[in-house]
């Protein structure tokens, strides 16, 4: 293009909007429709969607996730985000807080000056960079999302059409390597995810930062807890899980009829090992299948080894692992 577009990064958004519509400069490294800016701005195509979290202290809990459940609430969110803003409009009893910059966001929910927080990812790479345990993310706002552009001076229209030709040279590999790049949970970690998520799944990892899966404890390799921390098979999967992916996923070890009912409970997310069976399909999803795991027969050491085939156990008395549904399975034929 032989254009040169830099970047002038304000002390607020606020601060940065006004400027944009003065003219001061020359428009919005990322901005979404909304009236405020059809004063004075012309966006581009759009080149990223986002979406917005509930932002609560580390001890609440958030049951709902839409905009009517915040009617009578205390919200905080940017000043000058006017697509918040904007948004927040529909429902005039949600009490809108607006703060200068994070650090006031941060403290304003800390202090319970407000019930909750509604902003973007951006807090969340701020909440980390800062170390702050003090609050979470608590869900993805349901049915909204923020559809961004450029937004460029309204009398630049020649800016306007350069730019779009630009973002329409820009390649699905390359969009999809800026965006798992800097959106997903692994960015925090400087850790580059290598599977290209969609826009809804990045925002589902990043409200959903630990998600907690249970397993037995005596299921040696699959899982084994050293000094060191859990190794097996199942830890060895999931870390490689979360390295493609930028999710972060662990294990819980215990036993394993305790597991399965915490999981049913919905106390943790899910089985790190389970059969698909009809029992669980009320209650779980399953992933493809991971691998495939030999049974053996165990018999005492005076016991002539004459048991080969299923058709063997027939008349047999046959001990299996409580809740075991894969056993329970083969030994259904």
């Amino acid at each position: 293009m032989n254009t040169k577009i830099r970047l002038d990064v304000g002390s607020s958004l606020q601060v940065i909007g006004e400027r944009a519509i003065r003219h001061e400069i020359d428009g919005l490294a990322a901005a979404a429709a909304n009236p405020y800016w059809d004063t004075a701005l012309t966006l581009t195509t759009i080149y990223l969607n986002t979406y917005y979290y509930f932002y609560i202290r580390q001890d609440d809990t958030l049951k709902k996730t839409t905009l009517i459940d915040l009617v009578g609430k205390r919200v905080g969110i940017m000043k000058g985000n006017q697509h918040i803003r904007f948004i927040l409009q529909q429902y005039p009893s949600i009490q809108v807080n607006e703060f200068d910059d994070n650090l006031a966001l941060a403290v304003a929910l800390v202090d319970n000056n407000v019930d909750l927080l509604l902003a973007e990812n951006t807090l969340e790479w701020w909440r980390k960079n800062n170390t702050s345990l003090a609050f979470k993310i608590g869900g993805l706002l349901e049915g909204e999302h923020k559809e961004v552009s450029i937004a460029i001076r309204k009398d630049w229209p020649e800016l306007i059409v350069i730019i779009n030709k630009a973002l329409a040279a820009i390649t699905p590999e390359e969009r999809a390597q800026i965006n798992n790049r800097w959106l997903s949970n692994s960015s925090f970690n400087n850790a580059e995810p290598t599977v290209v998520l969609t826009a809804a799944e990045r925002a589902w990892i990043i409200a959903h930062p630990d998600i907690v899966l249970g397993t037995d404890r005596q299921w040696t390799p699959n899982v084994q807890m050293t000094q060191n921390g859990i190794v097996g098979i199942e830890p060895d999967l999931l870390s490689r899980i979360n390295a493609l992916t930028g999710a972060h996923i662990r294990l819980e070890l215990g036993d394993w009829t305790d597991m399965v009912a915490r999981a049913e409970q919905g106390d943790l997310y899910g089985l790190a090992l389970s059969v698909a069976h009809p029992e669980r399909a009320s209650t779980f999803l399953f992933t493809n299948s991971l691998y495939g795991a030999t049974r053996y027969i165990f018999t005492r050491n005076d016991q002539k080894p004459s048991l080969h085939k299923m058709s063997d156990l027939v008349g047999k008395k046959v001990g299996l692992l409580r809740d075991n549904l894969s056993d329970k399975k083969i030994l259904a034929k």
